[in-house]
């Protein structure tokens, strides 16, 4: 029960029916919170995977030890690395799959697994519906 609207911009919008709701973009950037609103929203907040707080807990933990592991640092590291390979190649995929102009069709799947959209850029996109990536 979704509604998706194309703008001139490139970008879909998927709104909920019932409560008319927003529930996301294609591509998903399109709807993600500023830098700032997200430092906001994390101000405080501590959460699994925050690589600063674990670089922080290894620097004690290697004052308290008489040193750390280089191990546990060279693995925290690759982690990182790892981790920013990825978000550039998610952002490439990104890049290469927007749509320049305007969206002028779009069409969804009968199980909302995947949807088609046409630009006027003659680019057709296939996306999917879950992750709103192409």
């Amino acid at each position: 029960n979704f509604a998706v609207v194309g703008t001139a911009g490139g970008v879909c919008y998927r709104y909920n029916l019932q409560s008319g709701l927003p529930r996301g973009s294609y591509p998903r950037d399109a709807t993600s919170p500023t830098e700032e609103e997200e430092r906001k929203r994390k101000k405080g907040l501590r959460f699994a995977g925050d690589v600063g707080r674990t670089t922080r807990m290894l620097e004690r933990s290697a004052s308290k030890h008489g040193g750390a592991s280089p191990s546990d640092a060279d693995a925290a590291e690759r982690d990182r690395r790892g981790r920013d390979a990825a978000e550039s190649r998610r952002a490439a995929a990104v890049d290469r799959a927007s749509h320049v102009g305007a969206v002028v069709g779009i069409a969804v799947d009968s199980l909302n697994r995947t949807m088609v959209t046409a630009g006027s850029d003659s680019k057709l996109v296939l996306w999917n519906f879950a992750t709103r990536m192409p």
